[in-house]
């Protein structure tokens, strides 16, 4: 039985999304971790500090400690990145379950 890294699979399904809105998706502090908390935990976002970060593929943190882009960031998408990674990891679990129980 083998097990895919459960970060990948999200990772990639959420940065098609992004990139489907011609968004750039990752980096700490960056769209999707400020979405998927103003999504769950809204009084924890401050949009008036919204800045980008270094958004390049290795993009280092910056004193505030942001890799990434928060500004095009809202709570509908934070909740449709927390969707893909609750979807993705049912399949996982599903899948670990089925491979556990065949004979």
């Amino acid at each position: 039985m083998t097990c895919r890294s459960p970060r990948a699979a999200a990772f990639l399904l959420c940065e098609a999304l992004a990139a489907s809105r011609h968004l750039r998706g990752a980096g700490h502090g960056g769209l999707w971790d400020t979405a998927e908390l103003w999504a769950v935990a809204p009084s924890a976002v401050r949009p008036a500090l919204f800045a980008a970060g270094d958004t390049s593929a290795s993009g280092a943190l910056d004193a505030r400690g942001i890799s990434g882009d928060p500004r095009s960031a809202t709570q509908a998408l934070g909740r449709e990145f927390g969707d893909i990674r609750v979807r993705d990891a049912v399949a996982q679990i599903r899948a670990l379950l089925a491979a556990v129980r065949a004979p």
